[in-house]
């Protein structure tokens, strides 16, 4: 009898141990899901120029101009290149702003979006086929800005003909309250994007 026992107490712990192992391999597949999810929708300097380019080819006036900080776009403009210049100008011009009424900002950006918009006026399409886009690098010396290069593919058509160019542009991203917003571009070859 003594043996039996012991064969089915060899017996418990090997289906325990593969109990145990089916545990683990699913609380390990379950943490990868969780892993994969967040990073599929957490926020990135690439995924906010994939969607800028997006929102352009769906001509959204709107959405690009929301993608966009207003403050930031000034501030890249004034540093004229000197990037370590970014943060300070941001400040000063952030202050700036904070001098206007709402109203004023509110006007100030609803013009920017009619510009887009009558822009888009006498575009029957646009396609935008993203052909290269680096890995964002850190600008150096400026606080939560981003650069991304990005190599695309317009395809323009208007009532009398169609338009296309690769173009290759430094997207130039700030990150803001755990969002990133386009600040400024920088076209490297071809036509680039002139929004306004």
């Amino acid at each position: 009898m003594e043996e039996n026992e012991v064969v089915m107490e060899e017996g418990a712990k090997k289906g325990s141990v593969k109990k145990i192992i089916i545990a683990v391999v699913a609380i390990v597949a379950v943490i990868a899901i969780i892993v994969g999810i967040v990073n599929a929708v957490r926020p990135s300097p690439e995924k906010t120029v994939k969607q800028f380019l997006k929102n352009i080819e769906n001509k959204k006036a709107s959405k690009i101009v929301d993608q966009m900080d207003i403050v930031g776009l000034a501030a890249w403009s004034a540093c004229d290149g000197d990037y370590e210049d970014f943060n300070d100008k941001y400040d000063e011009y952030k202050e700036e702003l904070e001098d206007l009424d709402d109203d004023e900002i509110d006007e100030e950006i609803e013009a920017m979006v009619e510009q887009l918009d009558d822009g888009f006026e006498d575009i029957e399409k646009i396609k935008v086929e993203i052909k290269k886009m680096k890995k964002a690098k850190k600008v150096k010396d400026a606080k939560n800005l981003y650069k991304v290069n990005t190599k695309f593919k317009t395809t323009v058509t208007t009532d009398d003909d169609t338009d296309r160019e690769t173009s290759t542009v430094d997207f130039y991203v700030m990150k803001k309250s755990g969002k990133y917003y386009i600040v400024g571009m920088d076209t490297k070859s071809g036509d680039g994007i002139d929004l306004f």
